[in-house]
C-alpha cells in the first residue's frame, strides 16, 4: 500500500480562496454602501453618539481579556502553568496580527512568543489548536440564539433558553479547564454581541426594540464565527459584514444597518488596538512562577 499522496498546493489554495471570498464580500458591502449612501446620514452622529461609540470601543477592547484568560486556561490544560498576566500580555501583543491576510498569524505569533519565553513547542501548539476549537464550538452555540433568523418557524422566545440549556449540558461533556475556557469565550462573544447591539441602537432612526437584542447579538456572533473559520480573510473582513446584511437586512432600514455595520467594525478595530496597547503596557515577566 502506497503512502497517501501529498498535496502541498491545497493549504495555500484554501487560504487564497478564503482571501478571495473576503475581497468579494468587501466588494459586496461596498456596493451596498453605494446603493444606500443616500440613506446613511453621518450628520446624525452627535457628540454624545461619538462618546458612546468610544465607550463601546473600550468595552470591545476589554472583552478581549476574556480571550487571553481562555488561552491561559488552555495552557494549563496542556500542562503549561504560566502566569495569567503573562498569557494576557502574549495574547494581546499577538492578536492584532489577525488583520494580516491569512487570518492565522495571531496564532503563529503566540507560538513564537511562547517559544522565545522557553515554553516547549508541542504543548504550546496544542494550546493554540485548542483555542481555535473552543472558539469555534462556543461561537457555534450562538447559532441557537440566531436560529429564528435562519429558520423563521423557530420561536424567538425559545432561542435564548436553548442556548443556556446547551451551555449547561456542555459542563457534563467538558473537563474543568475546557469549560472555564469556554465560559471565558462566552464572556468575550456576549460582550462583542452587546457592543454591536449598542451600535445599532445608537444609529437607528426608530426607537430600538430591546427585546430583539439577544437575536441581534446572536446574529453578530454567528457572522463573526463564519468570518473566523474562513481561511485567508483578515479578521473575517467582509465576510462578517456580508453575513450580517443577510441575517438582518429584512429587519432594519438598509441605511441604519449599513451604518451600524461600518461603525461596528470601526469600534472593534479601535478596541483591538486598545487591547494591544494595554497588553504592551503590562510589565515583561517570566511565564512561569518560580515555584512551578
Amino acid at each position: 500500500m502506497t503512502a497517501p499522496q501529498r498535496r502541498p498546493w491545497l493549504k495555500p489554495a484554501l487560504h487564497a480562496a478564503g482571501f478571495l471570498a473576503g475581497l468579494l464580500a468587501i466588494a459586496f458591502v461596498v456596493m451596498r454602501l453605494r446603493d444606500y449612501s443616500g440613506q446613511i446620514d453621518l450628520a446624525r452622529l452627535s457628540t454624545g453618539t461619538l462618546v458612546s461609540l468610544g465607550a463601546l470601543a473600550v468595552v470591545s477592547g476589554l472583552a478581549n481579556v476574556f480571550l487571553g484568560l481562555a488561552w491561559w486556561r488552555l495552557l494549563r490544560m496542556v500542562d503549561l502553568h504560566v502566569k495569567p498576566l503573562w498569557a494576557i500580555r502574549a495574547h494581546g501583543v499577538s492578536q492584532l496580527a489577525r488583520y494580516v491576510p491569512g487570518n492565522v498569524l495571531q496564532f503563529a505569533g503566540r507560538q513564537a512568543i511562547g517559544l522565545a519565553a522557553g515554553l516547549p513547542g508541542v504543548p504550546l501548539a496544542r494550546s493554540v489548536l485548542w483555542e481555535l476549537a473552543v472558539l469555534a464550538v462556543t461561537g457555534g452555540l450562538y447559532a441557537l440564539v440566531a436560529a429564528p433568523l435562519l429558520v423563521p418557524a423557530v420561536p424567538s422566545l425559545i432561542a435564548l433558553p436553548a442556548f443556556l440549556a446547551a451551555l449547561w449540558l456542555a459542563r457534563w461533556r467538558f473537563g474543568l479547564p475546557l469549560m472555564q475556557a469556554l465560559l471565558a469565550d462566552v464572556g468575550l462573544l456576549t460582550l462583542n454581541g452587546t457592543v454591536f447591539v449598542g451600535v445599532l441602537a445608537l444609529v437607528q432612526h426608530q426607537p430600538f426594540d430591546w427585546q430583539s437584542a439577544p437575536l441581534i447579538g446572536g446574529a453578530f456572533v454567528l457572522a463573526w464565527l463564519i468570518g473566523l473559520v474562513t481561511p485567508g480573510a483578515p479578521a473575517g473582513g467582509g465576510i462578517r459584514e456580508a453575513v450580517l446584511l443577510f441575517l438582518l437586512g429584512h429587519r432594519y432600514a438598509p441605511g441604519d444597518l449599513l451604518l451600524a455595520i461600518v461603525l461596528g467594525r470601526s469600534v472593534n478595530i479601535v478596541g483591538d488596538v486598545g487591547y494591544f496597547l494595554l497588553a504592551s503596557l503590562l510589565p515583561k515577566m517570566e511565564p512561569r512562577d518560580a515555584a512551578v
